[in-house]
């Protein structure tokens, strides 16, 4: 009764501004924890979590965009020199610099990122060609670079470094193959002495992701008209654009690394309208001709 109180409550007061898979990982984990206290000995007693009905949410929760190969590529076309300038006003506790727009005369601040293009554009590469997540591109280290592979060992998730979602290690590294863009693009930013992290920050340790993304990429997308999905939204990309070059489920699975293809297709691949029609396309030519429809058309 408990249990279905703190459900309701929470229902109450967010609705359906959460997913009804949200709701459910509530119920479960609740489940887990009782679960476990019962294993512990510090609960003695039936789960109270059983028979609590789950509320309703929203039928879906967030928005699985994936990028296109053209805005991919487009995005690299946006990072091709140095120094990466964001064309929107940061706090003024970032270090800015005032320019004047001369066919306005508006002045506006400007931020000067503190990362190269090259570097931009690899951190990109590596999301787009080779699908990591963002934690395991946080923990790349140079000596992960094998030339053709990229063997994933690690992930970095805040400034704990750990294993991968799929338990790869140093041992048993999970390996993505390394195509002839996103070689040149990798390098491009190799040091001489190539050692620790691939994307370092200025301390020497993983590269903050987010704050990339909200420091540089959405601003400079929303001033080239473009919306910013998401990283995962390029490891979504990759899924789809494998798709729609006919490579199989199975293998889309194997290179993303997932252990079910069923997570796969469900949450990665997305079909897009062209893919869609084409495929009427191909129905219609091969149904135009056939006897039904040909005797429906005269009647």
């Amino acid at each position: 009764m408990h249990i279905q109180n703190i459900l309701n409550s929470i229902e109450d007061e967010h609705g359906t501004k959460l997913a009804h898979g949200t709701y459910k990982t509530m119920k479960v984990t609740l489940s887990a924890i009782f679960t476990e206290a019962r294993n512990l000995g510090v609960y003695d007693g039936a789960n109270p979590t059983t028979g609590v009905r789950i509320p309703k949410g929203k039928k879906h929760g967030r928005k699985r965009l994936a990028y296109s190969l053209d805005e991919i590529l487009t995005h690299l076309g946006l990072f091709t020199s140095d120094p990466i300038i964001v064309p929107q006003p940061l706090p003024r506790k970032r270090k800015t610099t005032r320019i004047t727009r001369r066919r306005t005369g508006i002045k506006a601040e400007v931020y000067v990122a503190g990362i190269s293009a090259n570097q931009m554009r690899a951190i990109i590469g590596v999301t787009a060609f080779a699908a990591l997540r963002k934690g395991e591109i946080r923990g790349l280290w140079w000596d992960d670079d094998r030339g053709e592979m990229l063997a994933i060992c690690r992930s970095v998730w805040n400034t704990t470094l750990k294993s991968t979602k799929t338990d790869e290690d140093v041992d048993e590294p999970g390996l993505v193959p390394v195509i002839r863009p996103l070689r040149l693009l990798l390098d491009a930013i190799r040091p001489e002495t190539a050692a620790g992290f691939m994307f370092p920050n200025r301390c020497g340790g993983a590269l903050d992701l987010d704050n990339i993304a909200d420091r540089i990429l959405k601003p400079v997308f929303e001033a080239n008209g473009m919306q910013w999905k998401g990283w995962q939204a390029y490891r979504r990309g990759l899924a789809t654009n494998l798709k729609e070059l006919g490579v199989e489920d199975t293998t889309i699975q194997c290179i993303l690394r997932h252990e079910d293809v069923s997570t796969t297709q469900r949450f990665y691949i997305k079909t897009v309208p062209r893919v869609a029609q084409e495929a009427m396309r191909v129905l219609e030519e091969k149904i135009a001709c056939t006897a039904v429809v040909q005797q429906t058309a005269v009647n």
